[in-house]
């Protein structure tokens, strides 16, 4: 990873980003570690895998507490590990707890916030219609 660069990273999926650790592996080679759903494991792999042709971007909303070599450790702790949640154990989850922040989905969350409003106007218009 180049030291001006941040170590997370944040790659557009069709509803909200998937968020991966920047690393490399033993040949040098650019890899990202995440937890990923289709494979429901959290795996390293070569960055155009997971990037592909999409956007990215740095994920500078999450502002690691450990240093960037604790950080690529604990991450590549957790390779092989499995049990995919959207709701409690996905990419944003392992990103923040590899970056030793509260294992929390801020995309979750907003998701979470968005149908609670939409239910809610939803049964306004309802009790209108009566």
């Amino acid at each position: 990873m180049h030291p001006q660069s941040h170590p997370i990273i944040a790659i557009k999926i069709p509803f909200g980003w998937h968020y991966a650790i920047q690393a490399t592996d033993y040949w040098g080679s650019r890899t990202l570690i995440s937890f990923r759903g289709k494979k429901d494991q959290i795996t390293e792999d070569p960055w155009a895998e997971v990037v592909g042709n999409s956007a990215w971007r740095y994920a500078t909303e999450i502002q690691p507490h450990l240093g960037y070599r604790d950080m690529l450790n604990r991450a590549r702790s957790a390779v092989g590990l499995s049990g995919y949640k959207l709701s409690k154990r996905n990419c944003e989850h392992f990103a923040r707890w590899a970056a030793g922040l509260k294992v929390e989905s801020k995309q979750v969350q907003k998701a979470v916030i968005s149908a609670s409003i939409l239910a809610a106007f939803g049964g306004l218009f309802m009790l209108a219609r009566k």
